[in-house]
Protein backbone atom coordinates (compact mmCIF):
# COMPACT_ATOMS: atom_id res chain seq x y z
CA UNK A 1 0.00 0.00 0.00
CA UNK A 2 2.86 2.36 0.85
CA UNK A 3 4.40 1.79 -2.60
CA UNK A 4 1.10 2.64 -4.31
CA UNK A 5 0.77 5.86 -2.33
CA UNK A 6 4.36 6.91 -3.12
CA UNK A 7 3.78 6.14 -6.81
CA UNK A 8 0.64 8.27 -6.83
CA UNK A 9 2.50 11.13 -5.13
CA UNK A 10 5.25 11.00 -7.77
CA UNK A 11 2.65 11.01 -10.55
CA UNK A 12 0.75 13.94 -9.02
CA UNK A 13 3.94 15.97 -8.61
CA UNK A 14 4.87 15.30 -12.23
CA UNK A 15 1.37 16.28 -13.35
CA UNK A 16 1.65 19.68 -11.78
CA UNK A 17 5.04 20.43 -13.32
CA UNK A 18 3.91 19.15 -16.72
CA UNK A 19 0.77 21.27 -16.66
CA UNK A 20 2.97 24.34 -16.34
CA UNK A 21 5.24 23.06 -19.11
CA UNK A 22 2.28 22.36 -21.42
CA UNK A 23 0.91 25.84 -20.81
CA UNK A 24 4.23 27.44 -21.77
CA UNK A 25 4.57 25.33 -24.91
CA UNK A 26 0.98 26.03 -25.94
CA UNK A 27 1.68 29.75 -26.09
CA UNK A 28 4.20 29.08 -28.88
CA UNK A 29 1.44 27.54 -31.00
CA UNK A 30 -0.86 30.50 -30.28
CA UNK A 31 1.73 32.91 -31.64
CA UNK A 32 1.74 31.13 -35.00
CA UNK A 33 -2.05 31.37 -35.31
CA UNK A 34 -2.43 27.80 -36.58
CA UNK A 35 -4.46 25.07 -34.81
CA UNK A 36 -1.87 23.24 -32.73
CA UNK A 37 -1.90 20.34 -30.30
CA UNK A 38 0.89 20.46 -27.73
CA UNK A 39 1.82 16.94 -26.62
CA UNK A 40 3.84 16.43 -23.45
CA UNK A 41 5.02 12.85 -22.95
CA UNK A 42 6.12 11.85 -19.47
CA UNK A 43 7.55 8.44 -18.59
CA UNK A 44 7.47 7.72 -14.87
CA UNK A 45 8.52 5.10 -12.38
CA UNK A 46 7.54 4.47 -8.78
CA UNK A 47 10.92 2.90 -8.04
CA UNK A 48 12.87 6.14 -8.03
CA UNK A 49 12.53 9.77 -7.07
CA UNK A 50 14.48 10.58 -10.26
CA UNK A 51 12.09 10.75 -13.20
CA UNK A 52 12.89 11.02 -16.92
CA UNK A 53 12.60 14.48 -18.43
CA UNK A 54 9.31 15.18 -20.22
CA UNK A 55 9.33 15.45 -24.02
CA UNK A 56 7.23 18.15 -25.67
CA UNK A 57 6.20 18.33 -29.30
CA UNK A 58 3.86 20.52 -31.30
CA UNK A 59 1.49 19.07 -33.91
CA UNK A 60 -0.21 21.38 -36.40
CA UNK A 61 -3.61 19.65 -36.56
CA UNK A 62 -5.73 19.30 -39.70
CA UNK A 63 -9.04 17.49 -40.10
CA UNK A 64 -8.57 13.87 -41.20
CA UNK A 65 -4.91 13.61 -40.19
CA UNK A 66 -3.66 11.18 -37.57
CA UNK A 67 -0.63 10.80 -35.34
CA UNK A 68 0.65 7.85 -33.34
CA UNK A 69 2.31 8.39 -29.99
CA UNK A 70 4.53 5.56 -28.81
CA UNK A 71 5.98 4.46 -25.52
CA UNK A 72 7.56 1.24 -24.29
CA UNK A 73 4.92 -1.44 -24.86
CA UNK A 74 2.16 1.04 -25.66
CA UNK A 75 0.77 3.24 -28.43
CA UNK A 76 -1.89 5.89 -28.81
CA UNK A 77 -3.29 6.91 -32.20
CA UNK A 78 -5.04 10.26 -32.44
CA UNK A 79 -7.21 11.15 -35.44
CA UNK A 80 -8.51 14.68 -35.95
CA UNK A 81 -12.28 14.44 -36.50
CA UNK A 82 -13.00 18.16 -36.53
CA UNK A 83 -11.73 21.60 -35.59
CA UNK A 84 -14.21 24.11 -34.23
CA UNK A 85 -14.18 27.45 -32.50
CA UNK A 86 -12.12 26.70 -29.38
CA UNK A 87 -12.59 22.93 -29.58
CA UNK A 88 -10.73 20.00 -31.17
CA UNK A 89 -12.49 16.66 -31.61
CA UNK A 90 -10.20 13.62 -31.62
CA UNK A 91 -10.81 9.91 -32.13
CA UNK A 92 -8.63 7.75 -29.89
CA UNK A 93 -7.36 4.24 -30.67
CA UNK A 94 -5.21 3.43 -27.69
CA UNK A 95 -3.73 0.94 -25.30
CA UNK A 96 -4.20 3.52 -22.56
CA UNK A 97 -7.00 5.27 -20.72
CA UNK A 98 -8.13 8.79 -19.89
CA UNK A 99 -6.45 10.00 -16.74
CA UNK A 100 -8.76 11.43 -14.09
CA UNK A 101 -8.38 15.04 -12.94
CA UNK A 102 -7.11 13.74 -9.59
CA UNK A 103 -4.29 11.84 -11.35
CA UNK A 104 -5.73 8.35 -10.93
CA UNK A 105 -5.77 5.72 -13.67
CA UNK A 106 -8.55 3.16 -14.11
CA UNK A 107 -6.56 -0.07 -14.28
CA UNK A 108 -9.68 -2.11 -15.09
CA UNK A 109 -11.02 -0.04 -18.00
CA UNK A 110 -11.46 -1.83 -21.31
CA UNK A 111 -12.46 1.26 -23.30
CA UNK A 112 -9.78 1.56 -25.97
CA UNK A 113 -11.66 3.41 -28.74
CA UNK A 114 -13.47 6.66 -28.11
CA UNK A 115 -14.07 10.15 -29.47
CA UNK A 116 -13.75 13.19 -27.25
CA UNK A 117 -13.46 16.96 -27.37
CA UNK A 118 -10.47 18.90 -26.12
CA UNK A 119 -11.34 22.47 -25.21
CA UNK A 120 -8.83 25.15 -26.06
CA UNK A 121 -6.40 25.82 -23.21
CA UNK A 122 -7.48 22.83 -21.08
CA UNK A 123 -5.34 19.77 -20.42
CA UNK A 124 -6.54 16.35 -21.56
CA UNK A 125 -4.55 13.44 -20.16
CA UNK A 126 -4.19 9.84 -21.23
CA UNK A 127 -2.01 7.22 -19.56
CA UNK A 128 -0.82 3.65 -19.80
CA UNK A 129 -2.71 1.19 -17.61
CA UNK A 130 0.21 0.37 -15.37
CA UNK A 131 0.91 0.46 -11.67
CA UNK A 132 4.67 0.66 -11.01
CA UNK A 133 5.88 2.53 -14.10
CA UNK A 134 4.42 3.85 -17.33
CA UNK A 135 3.78 6.87 -19.51
CA UNK A 136 1.21 9.60 -19.63
CA UNK A 137 0.56 12.29 -22.20
CA UNK A 138 -0.86 15.74 -21.64
CA UNK A 139 -2.64 17.18 -24.68
CA UNK A 140 -3.40 20.90 -24.94
CA UNK A 141 -5.17 22.47 -27.92
CA UNK A 142 -4.64 26.02 -29.11
CA UNK A 143 -6.60 27.17 -32.13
Amino acid sequence: MRRIVSTLLVVLALSMSLAVLAGCAASEGDAQGKPTLTIVKQAWTGDSSQQPDPLTEMWEVKTGESKTLESTGSRVTLEVVSLGDGVLTLKFDTEGVVRSHDGTIDLMSQEYYWTDEILEGQDYQIATQTLDAGTFWILRYSG
